[in-house]
């Protein structure tokens, strides 16, 4: 679908389709809940297995230099949660404390489950 585009802007569509699913994650945590009242526990859960779907995903579409373009994904989505940051949408700490390790654990998840989905599916 992408392979035209030079590596930068897939990069960064990937990182959007993550960024989406983590988007659809919060709000599913959040149907049961008021406004306003949503655990953040509950709500963090959701968005970390949500970002796992989502770098399962594109780790899955992409067949060569899987693990270097997931890591390139995983600073994109770091970058612009960071950029959120700057524009005061979230917290510093959360993005340096909770961020950055969950994308990392969640893009290393999703590659592996992309490799486990494609063995078993070639069998």
């Amino acid at each position: 679908m992408l392979k035209g585009l030079p590596a930068p802007i897939r990069v960064l569509f990937d990182a959007v389709v993550v960024l989406v699913c983590i988007a659809a994650g919060d709000l599913i945590a959040r149907v049961p809940y008021p406004p306003e009242e949503a655990d953040s526990l509950m709500v963090l859960i959701f968005q970390a297995v949500f970002a796992t779907i989502g770098f399962t995903i594109i780790a899955y579409l992409k067949h060569l230099h899987r693990a270097l373009h997931v890591t390139w994904v995983v600073l994109m989505v770091w970058a612009i949660t960071g950029f959120m940051v700057l524009l005061g949408l979230l917290p510093p700490q959360f993005w340096l404390i909770i961020v950055l390790p969950s994308l990392a654990i969640a893009g290393s998840i999703g590659g592996l489950l992309a490799m486990l989905i494609e063995r078993f599916a070639s069998d």
